[in-house]
């Protein structure tokens, strides 16, 4: 009941409103939470590499303070991997790699195929390759 009340006070009008129904159920809660704000997606996990990527020293930063801000970033990474319970593949990271690169190589010019692609639930090195082929012939 008291994890429950911490959550209850935490959460703002939008976040309150998704767990209308679940007062006082902390688990409930913090599940629904999870899965609207850390949706294990290929697009979110793309958008944690290319953050994780993109770190770069801040000109009043300390190196230590750099050190944190990196290793936060990267849990994020694997908070988003698909399978928590250990089953997350060097070949999936491998695919997911290639992936993100050849979408972050995109220029702005390709965003409606971008787009349409981060939003699958289930995209594939092989999906990917599809969708680039066809876009070439059109």
């Amino acid at each position: 009941m008291k994890a429950a009340g911490v959550i209850e006070q935490s959460l703002d009008e939008s976040n309150a409103s998704h767990c209308e129904g679940l007062f006082g159920n902390a688990i409930a809660m913090w599940q629904k939470l999870e899965q609207i704000h850390n949706a294990k997606t290929p697009g979110t996990r793309f958008n944690a590499i290319h953050s994780l990527f993109s770190i770069r020293k801040e000109d009043d930063e300390t190196l230590e303070a750099l050190m944190t801000r990196t290793k936060a970033a990267m849990q994020r990474v694997k908070s988003l991997r698909p399978t928590p319970d250990g089953a997350y593949t060097l070949e999936m990271l491998d695919n997911e790699l290639v992936i993100a690169t050849l979408l972050q190589a995109l220029p702005d010019s390709f965003n409606h195929v971008t787009s349409s692609l981060y939003i699958q639930s289930d995209l594939s090195l092989e999906m990917l390759e599809r969708a680039f082929l066809s876009e070439d012939v059109h």
